[in-house]
C-alpha cells in the first residue's frame, strides 16, 4: 500500500510540475505583448546591461558560432532522441506504462523550454515593449513637399556615390570590403556605441563579438543574412557573400539587437544612420545605399502623383559602380535560389520568421524590417539639412 501511495504521490507531483511549467511558459510568452512600456524602458535602459554581462562575456571568448554548433549537434541529438522516444513509447504502450513514460519525458522537456523562454525574454523579448527608437531622436515632423523628399533622396545619392568612388573593386568592377570579418565586426560595435551615445539612445555598451557562420552557403537558402540568438547571446552573420551594399548594415543591425533593440525596423534605422555617420567609406556607402534604396521608390511614386520630373539616377555615370554592385548581388541571390528546393527553403524560412515577428507584437511581420520613409526625411530635416556630402 505504501509503495502504491508513493507512486500516486510521485505521479501527482509530476502532473503539478508540468502544469506549473506550462503556465510559466505561457506567461513568459505573453510578456513581450503585455508588459507596461515604462517597465520595459527601465529594464532596457538600466538593468539589461548587467543581466547580459555574463552571457556576453562567455560567448565573446569564442571565435566560432556556438549557436551554429548547437543547431548542428543538437539537431542530430534531437533526431536520435525522437527515434528513441518513439521506439520506447511503443514498447511502453504495449506494456501499459505509456502515460507515465510520456509525463516523465514531458517534464524535463518543459524545463528546457522554460529556461529558453526566460533567456529569450531577458535578452530580447522585453525589448519589444520599448517605444520606437525614432522617438529618442526628438525629430521635427512636418508635411513635406515633393521637393523636400527629393532633396533628401539627392543627399543620400550624393553620399552613396561619393563613398563608393573610394572603395576598391575586383576585376569585374564590383566593390568589396578591404578588411577581415573580425575587423569589420569590431568597428561596427564601436560605431553603434558612438551613435547611441551621440543621440542618447539607451543601449548596452557591452562589446559584442559577432560570429561568422561556417554553413553560410546553406543558410543563404533561407534568405537570412544575420541572426541574433538571445538564448546563447550571439550575433551570427552570414558570410557566404559579404555584399558591400549591405554587409556593414547587417553587422550593425545584429549588434543593435544584442545591445537591447528588439524591433527589426528600429535596428535597421539605427544601423543605417550609424553607418552614414561613419568616416569609413565602406560603412558610409552601405548606410547611404540603404537610405537611398528605401526612399527611391517612394519619391518616384510621389513624382508621378505630382506630375513632376524625376531624376534618372541610375543613368548617371557616377551610379555605374553602384549598378555593378547591385547586379553582382542579384546574380548571387539568383544563383542561390535557382532550384525549386532552395525556393521552398526560402519561402518556409520567410513564413517562420513572419510568424515569429507577429507573435512578438510586430504586426507587419517581415514587413517590419522596412523603415518608414518619413523617418529618414524627419531625421534629415532635423539634424542634417544644410550639410553637404562634399
Amino acid at each position: 500500500m505504501k509503495v502504491l501511495a508513493k507512486k500516486k504521490a510521485s505521479y501527482a507531483r509530476t502532473i503539478v510540475s508540468i502544469l506549473i511549467k506550462i503556465s510559466l511558459i505561457s506567461l513568459l510568452s505573453l510578456i513581450p505583448n503585455i508588459l507596461p512600456r515604462e517597465w520595459a524602458e527601465y529594464y532596457c535602459g538600466y538593468i539589461y546591461e548587467y543581466v547580459s554581462f555574463i552571457p556576453f562575456s562567455i560567448t565573446n571568448m569564442l571565435h566560432f558560432s556556438l549557436t551554429e554548433l548547437v543547431v548542428v549537434v543538437g539537431g542530430i541529438m534531437l533526431l536520435a532522441g525522437i527515434i528513441v522516444f518513439i521506439v520506447t513509447f511503443i514498447k511502453k504502450a504495449i506494456s501499459g506504462g505509456a502515460v507515465r513514460y510520456l509525463l516523465n519525458v514531458l517534464c524535463p522537456v518543459l524545463s528546457v523550454v522554460l529556461v529558453i523562454a526566460i533567456f529569450f525574454d531577458l535578452m530580447l523579448g522585453i525589448g519589444y515593449r520599448r517605444k520606437p527608437v525614432s522617438q529618442y531622436f526628438k525629430l521635427a515632423r512636418g508635411d513635406y513637399s515633393y521637393e523636400d523628399y527629393l532633396s533628401v533622396l539627392d543627399w543620400s545619392y550624393k553620399g552613396m556615390v561619393k563613398a563608393r568612388a573610394k572603395i576598391g573593386e575586383d576585376y569585374m568592377g564590383v566593390g568589396h570590403t578591404s578588411r577581415s570579418f573580425e575587423d569589420n565586426a569590431r568597428y561596427a560595435n564601436s560605431l553603434i556605441d558612438a551613435f547611441a551615445l551621440k543621440y542618447e539612445i539607451p543601449m548596452s555598451a557591452a562589446f559584442i563579438r559577432s560570429k561568422p557562420v561556417a554553413g553560410s552557403h546553406v543558410w543563404s537558402m533561407t534568405g537570412i543574412v544575420g541572426c541574433f540568438d538571445p538564448v546563447l547571446a550571439e550575433s551570427n552573420i552570414n558570410t557566404d557573400y559579404m555584399d558591400i551594399t549591405s554587409f556593414p548594415v547587417t553587422l550593425c543591425h545584429e549588434i543593435c539587437h544584442a545591445k537591447g533593440l528588439a524591433r527589426e525596423g528600429d535596428c535597421n534605422l539605427v544601423a543605417s544612420l550609424a553607418c552614414i555617420h561613419s568616416k569609413d567609406k565602406e560603412f558610409s556607402y552601405a548606410g547611404y545605399y540603404y537610405i537611398f534604396m528605401n526612399l527611391y521608390p517612394v519619391v518616384k511614386e510621389y513624382a508621378e502623383h505630382e506630375g513632376k520630373d524625376f531624376p534618372d539616377y541610375f543613368s548617371y555615370g557616377s551610379a555605374y559602380p553602384v549598378v555593378r554592385d547591385i547586379n553582382a548581388s542579384d546574380a548571387y541571390w539568383d544563383y542561390i535560389h535557382g532550384t525549386a528546393f532552395a525556393r521552398f527553403i526560402h519561402d518556409m524560412g520567410t513564413r517562420i520568421n513572419n510568424i515569429y515577428l507577429r507573435s512578438n507584437g510586430q504586426k507587419g511581420g517581415v514587413e517590419s524590417y522596412h523603415v518608414p520613409d518619413n523617418v529618414y526625411v524627419d531625421f534629415y530635416m532635423t539634424y542634417l539639412k544644410g550639410e553637404t556630402n562634399d
